[in-house]
C-alpha cells in the first residue's frame, strides 16, 4: 500500500499569535478561510467543500501556539496522518510565521502545497497581512511584524502617559500617578482591564527597572495606547502599555534658585478644556514652544490659552510668588493636571487665573514637572 509523505511549509504572516489562534482553532474562524463551512461538536469538526463533508478530530492544541487535527475515515492508516498548524514567533526578531505540517501522496504533494498557499492567502487578507503590507522606515523597506509603527499612538496620538520619578526603587507619588492614568483612560474611552490594578503596574515597573539596576533611580515613562486597527474611528477599545526607563544621578527633587529667562509663546494657543488637562501624545504646541526657546536663546516659554490667559511652561506647571502669595492657573485654563501641582496645592490651598500683567510683576516663578 502506498504511504503518504509528510511535508512542512512555512508562511510569514503579519498578525499576533492571539489573533491567529482564533482563526485556526474555532469553527467560526476556520470557515472564514479554510473551508466553505465548518461545524464543531466538542473536539469533532465537520469541514465542507463544494457540498462534500470531511470529519476531523482535534487531537491536541496549545493556546496561541498550535492545533493538530486528525482526519476520521474508514482507512486503517487514519491514526498515522494528521495536519498541524503551528504559530512560530522568532525569539530575536519577533517575526510571526505559520508552519503547516501535512501528509499527501508523492504525486500530490505539490498540489497540496498549492492548496495551502491559496488558503493562507485568504487568511492573510482576513488579518490584514497580505504581501502588499510594507513600511519604509527612514529609507529602509521592511514588512516585518517586529516593527510596530502602525499603532494608534504613532498614527493618531491615541495615547496617554505618565512620567514617574524613581528613587532607590521607590516609586514617588505612585497613587497619584495611577489615579491620574486611570482617569485619563476613562476620559479618552480606552477600556480598563481588571488586570490593570495599582499593584499590577507597580510590579511591571519594578520588573522593568530591575533589568537596568537592582537599585534604580531615574525616570520611568508608562504609556498606554488603544490597540487594534481603524482610522479615526477605532476598531478596538482595548489597551496596550509600554514602559521604558532611564537612569539618572539626581536622586531627589531640587530647587534651583537662579536667573531664568522666559518669554510668552504666542504663535499658537492651548484650548481651555478637559482634554488639555491630560498627559497625551498630542504635544505639538509644547514642541514648537521648545523650538522657539532654543532659537531665541531663552530658558523656557509660557504657553497661553485662546483667552490669552497664562496656562503653563512648555514642560511643566507654573507657580508665581509675590508678597507671600502663591498663585497658579486653574485646570479650567487648560493646564496639565500635574502631580507635583496637586501636591503643592494640597499645601497652599489656592489657585486662580493669571493675567499677562501679573507675569510681568512678580518676585519668584516656579516650574514644576511631572
Amino acid at each position: 500500500m502506498e504511504l503518504k509523505e509528510k511535508f512542512e511549509i512555512e508562511f510569514p504572516i503579519h498578525a499576533s499569535p492571539h489573533m491567529l489562534f482564533q482563526y485556526i482553532s474555532s469553527a467560526s474562524g476556520l470557515c472564514e478561510w479554510f473551508a466553505d463551512d465548518v461545524n464543531s461538536r466538542g473536539k469533532t469538526f465537520s469541514f465542507i467543500w463544494d457540498g462534500s463533508e470531511e470529519i476531523a478530530e482535534l487531537i491536541s492544541s496549545k493556546s496561541n501556539t498550535f492545533v493538530k487535527y486528525r482526519w476520521l475515515d474508514e482507512s486503517e492508516d487514519q491514526n498515522k496522518y494528521f495536519f498541524e498548524i503551528r504559530i512560530v514567533v522568532d525569539e530575536i526578531t519577533k517575526d510571526v510565521s505559520l508552519v503547516i505540517t501535512d501528509f499527501a501522496y508523492e504525486d500530490e504533494v505539490d498540489e497540496s502545497k498549492m492548496l495551502w498557499e491559496s488558503q493562507i492567502a485568504d487568511l492573510k487578507k482576513l488579518v490584514g497581512s497580505s504581501e502588499k503590507f510594507m513600511i519604509n522606515y527612514n529609507g529602509n523597506l521592511n514588512n516585518k511584524s517586529s516593527i510596530d509603527l502602525i499603532n494608534r499612538a504613532f498614527l493618531f496620538g491615541d495615547s496617554v502617559f505618565e512620567t514617574i520619578k524613581i528613587v532607590n526603587n521607590k516609586i514617588c507619588f505612585w497613587e497619584d500617578h495611577y489615579l491620574r492614568l486611570m482617569s485619563s483612560l476613562r476620559i479618552i474611552r480606552i477600556e480598563i482591564p481588571i488586570l490593570y490594578t495599582s499593584e499590577y503596574f507597580e510590579d511591571q515597573i519594578l520588573k522593568t527597572i530591575s533589568r537596568v539596576n537592582k537599585n534604580f533611580s531615574g525616570r520611568v515613562r508608562l504609556s498606554v495606547f488603544r490597540s487594534g486597527e481603524g482610522l479615526y474611528t477605532p476598531k478596538s477599545m482595548e489597551p496596550i502599555f509600554i514602559i521604558h526607563c532611564s537612569q539618572q544621578e539626581r536622586l531627589f527633587f531640587e530647587i534651583e534658585s537662579s536667573s531664568y529667562k522666559v518669554d510668552l509663546f504666542k504663535d499658537y494657543y492651548v484650548n481651555d478644556n478637559l482634554l488639555s488637562n491630560l498627559k497625551t501624545n498630542n504635544k505639538i504646541i509644547n514642541v514648537l514652544a521648545g523650538i522657539y526657546s532654543k532659537e531665541n536663546e531663552i530658558d523656557n516659554c509660557i504657553i497661553l490659552n485662546s483667552k490669552k490667559n497664562v496656562v503653563e511652561f512648555l514642560n511643566g506647571n507654573l507657580f508665581l510668588i509675590k508678597d507671600n502669595t502663591i498663585k497658579t492657573p486653574p485646570l479650567s485654563s487648560g493646564c496639565l493636571r500635574g502631580v507635583m501641582r496637586k501636591k503643592i496645592i494640597d499645601y497652599i490651598k489656592f489657585f486662580d487665573k493669571l493675567s499677562l500683567k501679573e507675569i510681568l510683576d512678580i518676585t519668584w516663578i516656579l516650574l514644576m514637572g511631572i
